[in-house]
This record gives C-alpha cells, structure tokens and sequence, in this order.
C-alpha cells in the first residue's frame, strides 16, 4: 500500500500526555512502571489481567472461551501502513504481546494473519515464531475492503460468521499489533501505552518517528512535519478518511495521517445506473444498490439487512456515479438506533 505514495512513510506515536516536545530525542517512551519482578507464568490471567488495566491497556470481554488467537496485521484503509510498520519496529513485542494474550484468555493457538504482499514483516515475524508451536502465520490475500474481524476468520479460518454477531460469543478471538505492543511494554517493560499512527504521504520524504500531544492539530502536524500549508492532511485512509482543516484537531482514534500535495477531487453523486459493482464488492454479502435505492424512495430498507453493514466504505469507493452509498446506510442505521433508545 505504502508504494502508492512516492514519499517516505513514518511511525507517529501519540500518547496524548505532552511528555515530550520537538528538542528530544525520537525513540521509543520512557518507563514509568515498575516491570513486573516475577516470571509472566507465575501470575494468574485475572492478576495480569488487573495489572495491565491498572496501567491503561484495557482488554476486551468474551462471552465464550476462545481457541484460537488471531493477530491481524491487515491495514484499516488504503494508504494506511500502521500493522506494517509496528511490524517492522516491534516484531518481538507483537510476538510476546501475542502469548501474554494467550495466557490471559487461555488460548492454545495463535495466528498471524499477514498480507501476501508483507513479505519482510512475515520475515520477522516468522524468525520470531519459529521455536514456538503455538504460534503461526497464514498470508491473506490484499484486499479492500481491509480484514475486520469477521472477514479475517473468514480469509484465515474459512469460518464465515454472521456480520451481526459478535465476535466474543464465538471461539474466534482477534487482536492489533498495536495492543501487543502495548500489553507487552506495560507488563514487561513499565511503559506507558501509547496510540500509534502510521504517517505517508506524497508530501514527505523520508521516515522518521514523532510524538504528538493532546488536541494537535492538523496545522500543528505539518509544522512538526517540516511541511508548508499547500497540501492536504487526510485523517484515516483513501477511502474512509477526512480533509482536517488547519484548526481541526487529529482523532485519537485514528489509524493513520496521510498529507497529500493536492486535495483528492470532490466527486459529483449523480443517480443510481443499476450498474451492481457496489453488490459485487460488498464484503458482508449485502445488495447496497437494493438498499440505497430504497433510501432514496423514502423507503424502509429494512429487509435488505442495512444493520449488517460494516461501514466499510467499500461500495461508495466503487461506485462509478459518486453516491455516497455507505453514509446513507450508516446514517439509516444510526437513526434507528436512536429511535429504539
């Protein structure tokens, strides 16, 4: 993905506490915990458990036992490179972070999903692994839309679950390499978490690693970039991802940044054609044509399954008119949220 863009891509780490500024050094953050003084296997699951949330990596609930771990290291966007790069920087983290998860959930296999395309994050991953029989890799084909969690176990498992069932009720369990990352250099390190951010773009030239603090925005990141105001910041990927303006402030939960030369166009919405590219990429399965026309008649879609969606973005990427098909949807899905509040 990262090629797309002639210029040099960087790791953006945030932790959003402004512990540090311009003048010091770029690396990794300092410690501020006291490491763990006994051996991982010594501590129950809820005593790590306690520890890591204690120190700010919060991990999810499961409703049922988990059997296999999947680690994704698929991209959220087109243009995003944030799993590649971690996987570049942290490939020991993520691999350690990965058995911690297992010990804390009782997992008794872990899976990396890593893109075709990934050859040197398989590399390091895979000489990480390599001793460890509970670990292992499968390669995903490059796609968009990229892999949530339903269609990674499809893609790795070739386990198809429902869209509309959550993903802690089956035995699938998956995780980012950020919370690896993290889980890991909290308990074993005594470092802070931190909120990574892959940084690319046309506009820059060479990789280098930054921090930012709490309600930078998007002026800032340009300044602290060495960039001048001529271009544009796109918060998130190609497909998903929005212009900020000067004063607006960068998303905490954004997965990347990418600053562009020039604006992507505005594309005009004309109507519907029938053409049915948006049916044919839809990962869920769903017919967006059925539902936006729908939408459009003032009509309830309700029977096309809009709940379903992933907001993706897929099918307004495609479509050749310009309707923004996937914003129609997810606005549909959200009134009606409301309205059974």
């Amino acid at each position: 993905m990262s090629k797309k863009f002639g210029g040099g891509i960087s790791s953006l780490k945030c932790d959003f506490k402004n512990r540090t500024s311009a003048g010091e050094p770029k690396g990794d953050f300092p410690v501020v915990f006291q490491p763990l003084d006994k051996k991982f296997g010594d501590y129950t699951a809820a005593e790590l458990r306690d520890i890591a949330a204690e120190r700010g990596v919060l991990l999810p609930e499961r409703e049922k036992q988990a059997e296999r771990l999947y680690i994704n290291l698929s991209e959220s966007d087109i243009g995003v490179c944030l799993c590649s790069l971690l996987t570049l920087t942290y490939p020991d983290r993520i691999v350690k972070g990965a058995l911690l998860l297992m010990k804390i959930y009782g997992i008794g296999r872990g899976i990396f999903a890593v893109p075709r395309s990934y050859y040197r994050e398989a590399n390091l991953i895979n000489a990480e692994i390599r001793k460890n029989k509970l670990l292992s890799i499968v390669t995903v084909a490059d796609r968009y839309p990229m892999y949530d969690g339903h269609t990674l176990v499809l893609a790795a498992a070739g386990v198809e679950i429902n869209g509309g069932r959550d993903l802690s009720t089956t035995s699938f369990m998956t995780a980012t390499p950020e919370l690896c990352v993290n889980l890991f250099g909290v308990l074993a390190i005594g470092t802070e978490p931190v909120k990574y951010f892959s940084v690319g773009g046309d506009m820059l030239k060479k990789a280098e690693l930054m921090t930012v603090s709490e309600g930078m925005t998007a002026e800032d990141a340009l300044e602290r970039c060495g960039l001048d105001k001529s271009g544009a910041l796109v918060c998130g990927g190609l497909v998903r991802g929005r212009i900020l303006n000067d004063g607006d402030a960068i998303p905490r939960n954004t997965d990347g940044l990418l600053f562009l030369k020039k604006k992507p166009a505005e594309t005009r919405a004309y109507d519907c054609v029938s053409c049915g590219k948006c049916d044919g990429v839809c990962p869920m399965r769903l017919t967006p044509s059925m539902i936006n026309e729908m939408l459009n008649r003032g009509r309830d879609p309700r029977r096309f399954s809009p709940s379903a969606c992933i907001g993706c973005g897929c099918c307004s990427y495609i479509c050749p008119c310009g309707e923004k098909i996937c914003e129609k949807i997810q606005r549909y899905n959200a009134e009606k949220e409301t309205g059974n509040d």
